[in-house]
C-alpha cells in the first residue's frame, strides 16, 4: 500500500475552481479574433471536473457562454442583477478610489477599494466570486477587496507631483480596454 495515498485520503478533497474575467483584444495579434481568444480561455472551464466550479464574468457574453461548456457548478459575477455575485451602487470617491455594495444572496457589504479606478470593481467581484466558490465565509470575503493592493508596477500607480499635478502610470498594459479604463478613472 502506498503510504502517501493513505495520508491524503483523510484530507478533504479540494474543489478545482477556474475563473475567467473577460475576453479583450490584447491578444488579437496572436489569436486573430475575440472568439478564438474566448475558445482558448474556455479550455480551463472545459477541463473542470463535475465537482469543480467555473467562476465567470456574467457581463461578458463570450465568457458567460462558457457556462455551457462544463458540467461543473457555475458562479457568475458582474454588474448585471442576474449575476450571483454583483456590485450595486457603484461610485468613485474624489481621489479615484471606487466603492460599491457587494451582493451575494442575502449578504450585502459596503466595500471601499484601496486601488484606483472603477474598472477594479470587476476585479474585486471576480475575487469575491472565486472566494464564494472556495467556501470562504461572507464576512471574510468582504475584507479581501478592502485590503487589496496592486502589486505589479505600472498598473494604476497614482502619484501627485510637488506642483500638484497627478500622474497615473498605466504603462504595464496598453490594450484598448486598459487605456479606456484609465481614461474613465480620471
Amino acid at each position: 500500500m502506498d503510504w502517501r495515498a493513505t495520508q491524503c485520503s483523510d484530507r478533504p478533497r479540494a474543489r478545482p475552481i477556474s475563473t475567467v474575467l473577460g475576453v479583450g483584444s490584447a491578444h488579437l495579434g496572436e489569436f486573430g479574433s475575440r472568439e478564438v481568444i474566448a475558445d482558448a480561455k474556455a479550455e480551463i472551464v472545459r477541463a473542470l471536473l463535475v465537482h469543480g466550479t467555473a467562476v465567470l464574468n456574467g457581463d461578458d457574453p463570450l465568457v458567460a457562454a462558457m457556462a455551457n461548456e462544463t458540467d461543473a457548478a457555475v458562479i457568475t459575477f458582474g454588474f448585471d442583477e442576474e449575476c450571483d455575485v454583483r456590485a450595486e451602487q457603484v461610485g468613485v470617491q474624489l481621489d479615484g478610489r471606487p466603492y460599491f455594495f457587494l451582493i451575494h444572496g442575502a449578504t450585502r457589504h459596503r466595500i471601499d477599494l484601496r486601488v484606483h479606478g472603477r474598472h477594479n470593481v470587476l476585479n474585486a467581484l471576480a475575487a469575491a466570486a472565486t472566494a464564494v466558490a472556495a467556501g470562504i465565509p461572507a464576512d471574510r470575503i468582504a475584507q479581501g477587496p478592502r485590503q487589496a493592493e496592486i502589486s505589479s508596477g505600472g498598473r494604476m500607480e497614482v502619484t501627485t507631483r510637488p506642483d500638484g499635478v497627478t500622474v497615473i502610470n498605466e504603462a504595464f498594459n496598453a490594450s484598448p480596454e486598459s487605456v479606456l479604463a484609465v481614461l474613465g478613472a480620471v
